[in-house]
């Protein structure tokens, strides 16, 4: 008896699940300059648009948050900050570069800092990235690095600045990691993770301010980004903390702040 061998051939089809690709909104400038998400200390993260004449920032559902003139409507912007060249976190302020000078102002026009055949970075408007090499958080403070083009002496000139670099999380509440590019990088301290998480009424989060530091803040954010409540602690407790009981059931995520560095950010979940 023969034996049939019958070859039957499956075509075999992958599925991939399509996720929706939702339009949200349009930015028209005047100028090359693309809408941004800026990380600020005390306020939550922005859509940034810059043309000739304002500095613009958006919320993130894209509804108007400020309008700042500029100082000069021929120049560039290169940093926006809230409380990084002063204390004062009710004004923003932002480097203003034109050719190889440059000033920082504030926003109502009061100019904090000025430097001729200077500059700093790469010329980029709002491109923040090419300043991590010139605005460095260290162990004794935030520093700014400026380039000074002189014939017959060109070098650096080091700054030491009052405010601190923001720490960029992302919506969901899970820390922007800041990668550390030896002793010239960014900063930013891991926290150890709350207890309980989930919690129902109450949680601990624990405490650990950086060497030379004897006190900081732990702010609360919901996942919009906005601010909810702000803690001064210090090193008499190891521990805030922290009532649940009037936050609404959901996600949100805190973050340490100093005046040396800001940490990154613990998710913490809220059950009822």
């Amino acid at each position: 008896m023969k034996k049939i061998f019958i070859a039957v051939g499956f075509l075999i089809i992958s599925f991939t699940g399509i996720a929706q690709i939702t339009y949200e909104a349009t930015y028209t400038t005047s100028t090359f300059d693309y809408p941004v998400i800026k990380y600020f200390n005390h306020t939550s993260p922005k859509w940034m648009v810059i043309d000739y004449n304002n500095i613009y920032l958006y919320n993130l559902d894209h509804s108007l948050f400020r309008q700042i003139p500029l100082y000069d409507d021929s120049a560039g912007v290169q940093y926006l900050s809230d409380n990084l060249f002063d204390t004062d976190s009710s004004n923003f302020e932002y480097i203003f570069h034109k050719g190889y000078s440059f000033k920082i102002v504030r926003e109502d026009n009061t100019v904090l800092f000025s430097r001729d055949t200077a500059s700093i970075g790469g010329f980029a408007l709002i491109s923040d990235l090419n300043l991590q090499q010139s605005i460095f958080a260290t162990d004794s403070g935030t520093k700014m690095r400026i380039w000074i083009a002189n014939p017959a002496s060109n070098r650096y000139e080091i700054y030491s600045l009052p405010g601190t670099l923001a720490c960029p999380m992302d919506c969901g509440g899970i820390p922007y990691q800041i990668i550390n590019q030896g002793t010239g990088g960014l900063y930013s301290k891991n926290l150890n993770n709350p207890y309980p998480n989930p919690a129902s009424s109450q949680t601990n989060i624990p405490i650990e301010l950086p060497q030379g530091i004897n006190k900081g803040e732990i702010v609360l954010y919901d996942l919009k980004g906005r601010e909810l409540k702000r803690y001064t602690v210090d090193r008499t407790f190891s521990h805030l903390l922290l009532n649940t009981t009037d936050l609404a059931a959901g996600a949100y995520y805190y973050q340490l702040q100093t005046t040396k560095s800001n940490s990154n950010g613990k998710k913490l979940i809220v059950i009822k």
